[in-house]
């Protein structure tokens, strides 16, 4: 249990990791276009 626990932890930082790139590149992007 808690090796999936890890793992799963992992996944989810990852993810926000992913996420909070995907967000800023398109907060940049918005910015540049105005």
């Amino acid at each position: 249990l808690t090796a999936e626990r890890i793992m799963n932890e992992r996944i989810r930082i990852s993810n926000r990791r992913k996420i909070g790139l995907m967000f800023d590149s398109m907060i940049r992007y918005k910015l540049n276009a105005i």
